[in-house]
C-alpha cells in the first residue's frame, strides 16, 4: 500500500489489497477516475521494487 504504480507513465498508487478467489487483487487510487482494481499475477505485475515504492504493470486489454 502506497507504492506508485506505472505502465508507460504513473496511473496511479496502491490504497488497498484484498484477496477474492486464488491472488489478491490491489486497488489502484487513479487521479479524476474510478479505481482501477488489479489481479496479483504474473503477467500483469511485472516487477515490484518496495525500496522505491514502485510497481510496474502491463494491464490486460480490456481491463480499463
Amino acid at each position: 500500500i502506497g507504492c506508485e504504480v506505472y505502465e508507460n507513465g504513473l496511473i496511479g498508487i496502491v490504497s488497498d489489497i484484498f484477496t477474492a478467489g486464488a491472488s489478491d487483487v490491489y486497488v489502484i487510487k487513479r487521479k479524476g477516475e474510478k479505481d482501477l482494481l488489479l489481479p496479483a499475477i504474473e503477467s500483469v505485475i511485472k516487477k515490484i521494487d518496495i525500496a522505491k515504492k514502485r510497481i510496474d504493470v502491463e494491464i490486460p486489454r480490456g481491463l480499463l
